[in-house]
C-alpha cells in the first residue's frame, strides 16, 4: 500500500493511492478521483487537499486556471 502524508499546521491528511477515501485528522472523506502515480510521481487533485484544509476553490475555464484561497 503506498500512501502520501501531507500536514500544515496541526492538520495531516493521508492519502492511498488509488484508494476512494482519504483520511483528514481522524475523519474519512470521499474522493471524486483516487490519487495515482503518473510517471513516478503522486497525483493527487488540487481540490482534494484544498478543500482538506478550508480552501476555496475555483475554476475559470476560459483560461484554465485554478484560484485557491485560503483563510
Amino acid at each position: 500500500m503506498q500512501t502520501a502524508t501531507i500536514k500544515k499546521d496541526t492538520k495531516t491528511v493521508l492519502v492511498t493511492i488509488g484508494a476512494q477515501n482519504m483520511k483528514v485528522g481522524t475523519k474519512e472523506v470521499a474522493l471524486d478521483v483516487p490519487e495515482q502515480i503518473i510517471n513516478n510521481r503522486t497525483m493527487i487533485p488540487v481540490r482534494t487537499i484544498a478543500e482538506a484544509y478550508n480552501g476555496d476553490v475555483k475554476w475559470y475555464s476560459e483560461k484554465y486556471m485554478v484560484d485557491i484561497v485560503t483563510d
